[in-house]
């Protein structure tokens, strides 16, 4: 199962984690998927882990990476990262942190993006958009 301590998550990352995350995760553990097996964070120490390294190598000095974006383990198969800003009206938006171009695109709504990925975890990622995600937990 997928082992996620929100608090801990929210002490160390000094953030709120969005809804549309913790709903996510819900859902996930329901179905019994076991994210571990597509190199998406898992537990809190794997989404702990991956978000400070973010911080540490994506943060200063030009501060790309901002420290109220939730990175979730996911990515586009192409070195980019799917993330949520955590802070006010846009805490239900899916980005991207592209590197070429080097930015931040938008991408969907947090509902739209969630569903289209566990149709995709559903299907063993057989389905439509089998290529549109990626896990980026490199390190498992």
């Amino acid at each position: 199962m997928n082992d996620f301590n929100f608090n801990i998550i929210e002490r160390e990352l000094g953030i709120v984690v969005p809804t549309i995350y913790i709903d996510f995760i819900e859902i996930i553990n329901k179905n019994r998927i076991k994210l571990a097996q597509y190199r998406i964070y898992y537990d809190t120490e794997t989404l702990l882990r991956g978000n400070l390294m973010l911080r540490e190598t994506m943060g200063e000095p030009e501060a790309l990476w901002q420290s109220h974006y939730l990175d979730f383990g996911v990515g586009d198969g192409c070195g980019n990262y799917f993330f949520i800003p955590t802070s006010g009206k846009e805490a239900n938006q899916i980005n991207l942190m592209s590197h070429d171009p080097l930015g931040i695109e938008e991408r969907s709504s947090g509902t739209e993006f969630f569903a289209e990925l566990m149709a995709e975890l559903e299907s063993n990622f057989n389905g439509p958009n089998k290529y549109r995600y990626d896990g980026n937990c490199f390190w498992i």
